[in-house]
Protein backbone atom coordinates (compact mmCIF):
# COMPACT_ATOMS: atom_id res chain seq x y z
CA UNK A 1 0.00 0.00 0.00
CA UNK A 2 1.62 3.29 -0.86
CA UNK A 3 1.22 6.76 0.98
CA UNK A 4 -1.20 8.62 -1.22
CA UNK A 5 -3.88 5.21 0.23
CA UNK A 6 -3.22 6.46 3.65
CA UNK A 7 -3.78 10.01 3.03
CA UNK A 8 -7.22 8.64 2.20
CA UNK A 9 -8.31 7.89 5.65
CA UNK A 10 -10.63 10.67 7.95
CA UNK A 11 -10.20 10.66 11.32
CA UNK A 12 -13.37 9.49 12.75
CA UNK A 13 -14.95 10.74 15.83
CA UNK A 14 -17.97 8.76 16.81
CA UNK A 15 -21.54 10.99 18.21
CA UNK A 16 -21.57 11.37 22.19
CA UNK A 17 -23.89 8.70 22.16
CA UNK A 18 -21.86 5.86 20.59
CA UNK A 19 -18.32 6.72 22.73
CA UNK A 20 -18.82 4.67 25.07
CA UNK A 21 -18.88 1.56 22.72
CA UNK A 22 -15.99 -0.39 22.37
CA UNK A 23 -12.97 -0.64 19.59
CA UNK A 24 -14.69 2.18 17.71
CA UNK A 25 -13.04 2.52 14.71
CA UNK A 26 -10.11 5.25 14.23
CA UNK A 27 -10.63 6.44 10.23
CA UNK A 28 -13.53 5.74 7.56
CA UNK A 29 -13.27 6.52 3.81
CA UNK A 30 -16.46 6.47 1.93
CA UNK A 31 -20.16 4.54 1.51
CA UNK A 32 -21.57 3.68 5.14
CA UNK A 33 -20.09 0.38 5.99
CA UNK A 34 -17.51 0.48 3.47
CA UNK A 35 -16.24 3.34 4.70
CA UNK A 36 -15.38 2.18 8.32
CA UNK A 37 -14.43 -1.22 6.75
CA UNK A 38 -12.13 -0.23 3.69
CA UNK A 39 -10.48 2.31 6.12
CA UNK A 40 -9.97 -0.57 8.33
CA UNK A 41 -8.07 -2.56 5.84
CA UNK A 42 -6.06 0.46 4.82
CA UNK A 43 -5.14 1.26 8.55
CA UNK A 44 -3.92 -2.44 8.41
CA UNK A 45 -1.64 -1.78 5.22
CA UNK A 46 -3.43 -4.70 3.46
CA UNK A 47 -3.43 -4.52 -0.27
CA UNK A 48 -6.22 -6.43 -1.22
CA UNK A 49 -10.13 -7.38 -0.04
CA UNK A 50 -12.27 -10.51 -0.46
CA UNK A 51 -15.72 -10.50 -0.28
CA UNK A 52 -18.69 -12.14 -1.24
CA UNK A 53 -22.37 -12.42 -2.31
CA UNK A 54 -24.78 -13.19 -4.87
CA UNK A 55 -23.61 -12.67 -8.93
CA UNK A 56 -25.86 -9.19 -8.88
CA UNK A 57 -24.42 -7.90 -5.45
CA UNK A 58 -24.74 -4.14 -4.62
CA UNK A 59 -22.02 -5.19 -1.66
CA UNK A 60 -19.80 -6.89 -4.14
CA UNK A 61 -19.89 -4.07 -7.33
CA UNK A 62 -19.90 -1.33 -4.32
CA UNK A 63 -16.25 -2.99 -2.98
CA UNK A 64 -15.64 -3.35 -6.38
CA UNK A 65 -15.50 0.01 -7.23
CA UNK A 66 -14.29 1.38 -4.09
CA UNK A 67 -11.10 -0.75 -3.70
CA UNK A 68 -10.41 0.11 -7.00
CA UNK A 69 -10.69 3.66 -6.40
CA UNK A 70 -8.57 2.91 -2.79
CA UNK A 71 -5.85 1.15 -4.89
CA UNK A 72 -6.62 -2.17 -3.48
CA UNK A 73 -6.72 -5.57 -5.52
CA UNK A 74 -10.60 -6.92 -4.72
CA UNK A 75 -11.66 -10.62 -4.80
CA UNK A 76 -15.08 -11.41 -5.23
CA UNK A 77 -16.34 -15.05 -4.42
CA UNK A 78 -20.00 -14.97 -6.23
CA UNK A 79 -22.47 -17.46 -5.93
CA UNK A 80 -23.80 -19.24 -8.64
CA UNK A 81 -25.86 -22.14 -10.03
CA UNK A 82 -23.05 -22.38 -12.99
CA UNK A 83 -19.59 -22.58 -12.29
CA UNK A 84 -18.52 -21.55 -16.02
CA UNK A 85 -17.78 -18.03 -16.53
CA UNK A 86 -18.64 -17.90 -20.17
CA UNK A 87 -22.87 -18.73 -18.97
CA UNK A 88 -22.99 -16.18 -16.08
CA UNK A 89 -22.59 -13.26 -18.61
CA UNK A 90 -21.18 -9.63 -18.07
CA UNK A 91 -24.37 -7.88 -17.35
CA UNK A 92 -25.25 -4.94 -14.03
CA UNK A 93 -23.53 -5.64 -11.07
CA UNK A 94 -21.31 -7.77 -12.55
CA UNK A 95 -20.32 -5.85 -15.57
CA UNK A 96 -19.26 -2.97 -13.28
CA UNK A 97 -17.06 -5.34 -10.89
CA UNK A 98 -14.92 -6.54 -14.12
CA UNK A 99 -14.87 -3.19 -15.15
CA UNK A 100 -13.45 -2.14 -11.91
CA UNK A 101 -10.66 -5.18 -12.16
CA UNK A 102 -11.85 -7.30 -9.75
CA UNK A 103 -10.79 -11.13 -9.80
CA UNK A 104 -14.46 -12.78 -9.78
CA UNK A 105 -14.26 -16.72 -8.18
CA UNK A 106 -17.55 -17.99 -8.81
CA UNK A 107 -18.43 -20.72 -6.48
CA UNK A 108 -21.40 -22.67 -5.66
CA UNK A 109 -24.88 -21.34 -3.74
CA UNK A 110 -23.24 -21.84 -0.58
CA UNK A 111 -23.96 -20.51 3.75
CA UNK A 112 -21.74 -18.11 4.55
CA UNK A 113 -20.61 -19.44 8.05
CA UNK A 114 -20.15 -23.09 6.77
CA UNK A 115 -18.93 -22.54 3.32
CA UNK A 116 -18.36 -19.03 1.73
CA UNK A 117 -16.05 -17.91 4.60
CA UNK A 118 -14.36 -20.84 4.77
CA UNK A 119 -13.50 -20.25 1.02
CA UNK A 120 -12.49 -16.58 1.28
CA UNK A 121 -10.07 -17.43 4.18
CA UNK A 122 -8.58 -20.04 1.69
CA UNK A 123 -7.98 -17.55 -0.97
CA UNK A 124 -6.24 -15.35 1.99
CA UNK A 125 -4.37 -17.72 2.71
CA UNK A 126 -2.99 -18.49 -0.84
CA UNK A 127 -3.07 -14.70 -1.35
CA UNK A 128 -0.59 -14.36 1.57
CA UNK A 129 1.78 -16.93 0.64
CA UNK A 130 2.25 -14.65 -2.79
CA UNK A 131 2.83 -12.03 -0.62
CA UNK A 132 -0.31 -10.34 -0.66
CA UNK A 133 -2.22 -8.88 2.44
CA UNK A 134 -5.49 -9.40 2.48
CA UNK A 135 -8.39 -8.12 4.73
CA UNK A 136 -11.60 -10.33 4.69
CA UNK A 137 -14.75 -8.21 3.97
CA UNK A 138 -17.95 -10.25 6.07
CA UNK A 139 -21.33 -10.50 2.96
CA UNK A 140 -22.69 -7.42 3.06
CA UNK A 141 -19.92 -5.39 4.74
CA UNK A 142 -22.34 -6.25 7.78
CA UNK A 143 -19.44 -6.54 10.75
CA UNK A 144 -19.29 -4.41 13.72
CA UNK A 145 -16.39 -2.18 12.43
CA UNK A 146 -19.47 -1.95 9.53
CA UNK A 147 -22.20 -1.25 11.51
CA UNK A 148 -20.60 2.77 12.45
CA UNK A 149 -21.57 3.35 9.09
CA UNK A 150 -25.07 3.01 10.00
CA UNK A 151 -24.44 4.90 13.20
CA UNK A 152 -23.22 8.05 11.50
CA UNK A 153 -25.86 7.61 9.22
CA UNK A 154 -28.61 7.94 12.32
CA UNK A 155 -26.73 10.94 13.42
CA UNK A 156 -26.98 12.32 10.11
CA UNK A 157 -30.78 11.90 10.30
CA UNK A 158 -31.02 13.70 13.65
CA UNK A 159 -28.24 16.54 12.75
CA UNK A 160 -30.55 17.26 9.51
CA UNK A 161 -33.83 17.20 12.10
CA UNK A 162 -35.22 14.13 9.86
CA UNK A 163 -36.30 12.03 12.52
CA UNK A 164 -38.73 14.92 14.48
CA UNK A 165 -41.59 14.11 11.52
CA UNK A 166 -41.74 10.24 11.60
CA UNK A 167 -42.29 7.54 13.85
CA UNK A 168 -40.63 4.78 11.94
CA UNK A 169 -38.25 3.72 10.11
CA UNK A 170 -38.27 1.72 7.08
CA UNK A 171 -35.44 -0.34 5.33
CA UNK A 172 -34.41 -3.29 3.06
CA UNK A 173 -32.19 -5.62 4.79
CA UNK A 174 -29.80 -8.38 3.44
CA UNK A 175 -27.06 -9.25 5.92
CA UNK A 176 -27.97 -7.70 8.46
CA UNK A 177 -25.70 -5.11 8.75
CA UNK A 178 -27.85 -1.80 8.18
CA UNK A 179 -30.41 -3.08 10.30
CA UNK A 180 -28.04 -3.37 13.40
CA UNK A 181 -26.56 -0.18 13.12
CA UNK A 182 -29.95 1.83 12.88
CA UNK A 183 -31.60 -0.13 15.98
CA UNK A 184 -28.32 0.20 17.98
CA UNK A 185 -28.11 3.90 17.27
CA UNK A 186 -32.18 3.89 17.99
CA UNK A 187 -31.31 2.32 21.01
CA UNK A 188 -28.30 4.49 22.11
CA UNK A 189 -30.12 7.71 21.56
CA UNK A 190 -33.54 6.59 23.17
CA UNK A 191 -35.29 7.35 20.23
CA UNK A 192 -38.82 6.07 20.38
CA UNK A 193 -38.77 5.22 16.81
CA UNK A 194 -39.77 1.88 15.51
Amino acid sequence: MNANNRAQLHKYEPPNWASSLNSIPKYFVKVRKLEFVLADALDKKCDTVITCGGLPSNHCRTTAVAAKQLGLNCYLLLRSSDQKTVNVGCKGNLLLSRMAGSNIILVPELKYKSGLKPMMEKVAEKLRQQGSAPYLVEVGGSSYTGLFGYLTAFQEMMDQNLLEDFDDIVLTVGSGGTAAGIAIANYLTGSKLK
